[in-house]
């Protein structure tokens, strides 16, 4: 009798141990399947959803694993945007617009000398453009996928140029024996050849654009891949030049710049989790850097051609690791630490902003009020 008690208690005490171990697993796969749910919205864009999600995994799951990863996501979603903004509008402006150039290259790289061929082309390319563009947007693409659409299209328009001119596609060699001894020359490439390239390349870059835009993409991360491919361009141009490249060899440099930049940032930028005022500032600072090295050479007037490059890349630089540093701190928008103006001084930090323009009444010199437009460019607060 005693040892079936003591069986009893044992059995017991096994089964409420293991109706409470099965309650905590539960509870902690719970927390778990919502931090899941919270890092796809994060990933799609929705920060307010995701945010909600982890504060209630904070409050409802305390100790389970997902909870000690809750404030690891919230430093990831730091400077978010509330919400992605929809790329439908930039999807339908790019479309009937490409829809209309490739109305006229077609015809051209088809080397058509009809006025008709292009009459139908501008008819049908931009409406055609403009509905396949429609088209595409059903799937409600935010701003960050549509940009890499856009983009991809006119990257891919430059590049399939570009790469015409280094390659001397549709130039052929000619042998000229009317001289002795007989010489060979190669001859220009026509306007279709280049015209080719241009629609083959841009038409690649649309779909590669496309391909990547099934992932989610942040207009912050657009905006760093497109701005940083084309300082890309300016600094293979820069350091080409710098080289001694010349002719094709400089146009090949600059496309190598352009399109490491574009690849390196593609991979890293998802990581940086910039928004596209951040990266847009950075940008602004690299152009400021850019123009205070372009003065500095209207002052200097060197005469050699490496100092006039040099000169400007270092400003470029300069600008670009400055803005970096002045915006590290910075979530998007004008705040109440005084920012509104271009260069801020609050608190003891130095940032930059987008300038807010506004409307004011200036009292002229004959004493009239008059309207009078105002772009802060200093704001300061002791």
């Amino acid at each position: 009798m005693i040892v079936r008690r003591i069986l009893a208690v044992v059995v017991a005490c096994m089964c409420l141990g293991a109706a409470t171990e099965l309650r905590a697993q539960t509870r902690a796969d719970s927390a778990a399947v919502l931090l899941h749910a919270a890092e796809q919205l994060r990933l799609r864009g929705e920060a307010a959803a995701a945010r909600a999600l982890l504060d209630l995994i904070a409050r409802q799951y305390a100790g389970t694993p997902a909870a000690s990863e809750v404030d690891r996501m919230r430093e990831l979603m730091r400077g978010m945007p509330a919400a992605e903004r929809s790329g439908r509008t930039e999807l339908l402006v790019f479309g009937t617009g490409y829809g209309a150039w490739l109305g006229v290259a077609v015809p051209l790289a088809l080397e058509s000398d009809e006025p008709e061929g292009y009459g139908v082309g501008l008819l049908l390319g931009a409406p055609l453009g403009f509905f396949a563009a429609r088209q595409y947007a059903t799937r409600d693409p935010t701003y960050g996928q549509a940009r890499a659409l856009t983009f991809g299209g006119t990257w891919g328009t430059y590049m399939g140029v570009a790469t015409a001119a280094v390659f001397d596609l549709g130039t052929e060699t000619i042998t000229d024996c009317t001289v002795t001894p007989c010489q060979e020359f190669e001859s220009e490439a026509d306007a279709s050849t280049y015209v080719t390239s241009a629609v083959v390349g841009g038409l690649l870059g649309i779909g590669t654009g496309a391909f990547l835009a099934r992932k989610p993409i942040s207009a912050g991360t657009a905006a760093t891949v497109t701005l940083g491919a084309m300082w890309g361009t300016w600094y293979g141009f820069a350091l080409s030049v710098l080289a001694n490249l010349e002719n094709d060899d400089l146009l090949a440099g600059t496309m190598i710049g352009g399109n490491a930049a574009l690849l390196t940032l593609g991979l890293i930028a998802p990581r940086w989790h910039l928004t596209e005022s951040r990266a847009r500032l950075i940008s602004v600072g690299g152009l400021i850097g850019g123009l205070a090295g372009a003065g500095m050479l209207l002052i200097m007037q060197p005469d050699d051609e490496n100092t006039a490059v040099l000169i400007p890349l270092i400003g470029t630089t300069a600008g670009l690791g400055l803005a970096a540093h002045l915006t590290r701190n910075r979530s998007g928008g004008a705040d109440a630490d005084g920012r509104g103006a271009l260069i801020n001084r609050s608190g003891g930090r130095w940032s930059l902003d987008t300038p807010a323009p506004a409307l004011d009444m200036q009292r002229s010199r004959d004493g009239v009020l008059r309207p009078a437009a105002y772009l802060p460019l200093f704001s300061a607060r002791f």
